[in-house]
């Protein structure tokens, strides 16, 4: 799904700075698509690092600040940061975003398209909107 994705080591992901997380998607454990996958879209001057791991049980354990944005970890997501935004992508994959990243993305997020549209193009549109060309 990822054309240009960064693996999650532990190296990498421990340094992961939140001010320059755009997003961050998970996936529960009997999500269609890929069951587990978190992936975080860390926003560089040039490009994007969409960087994933598989394992979203251990997601607090990996990136300790995720637990600022969220105590969640199944179901409908309730509380959330407010400066965050939640959007459930259907069939167990959900998607937190930056307010700030949602308000220049928002136009491009079609109410009416069908469930799992934006499941697989929310990447696009983030690196469309954020990477420098």
């Amino acid at each position: 799904m990822f054309k240009d994705y960064v693996e999650g080591t532990s190296k990498r992901l421990k340094a992961i700075e939140k001010s320059n997380v755009l997003a961050v998607s998970v996936a529960l454990e009997g999500a269609m698509g890929m069951p587990g996958q978190v992936v975080i879209a860390e926003s560089f001057p040039d490009r994007i690092d969409f960087i994933e791991f598989y394992d979203y049980n251990k997601l607090f354990q990996v990136i300790p600040w995720f637990s600022e944005v969220t105590d969640w970890l199944g179901g409908m997501a309730d509380n959330y940061d407010p400066e965050w935004t939640f959007i459930y992508l259907g069939f167990g994959n959900n998607l937190f975003v930056r307010n700030d990243v949602y308000a220049v993305i928002k136009d491009d997020i079609d109410p009416e398209a069908e469930v799992g549209w934006l499941y697989n193009n929310w990447y696009q549109i983030l690196t469309n909107r954020f990477v420098s060309k």
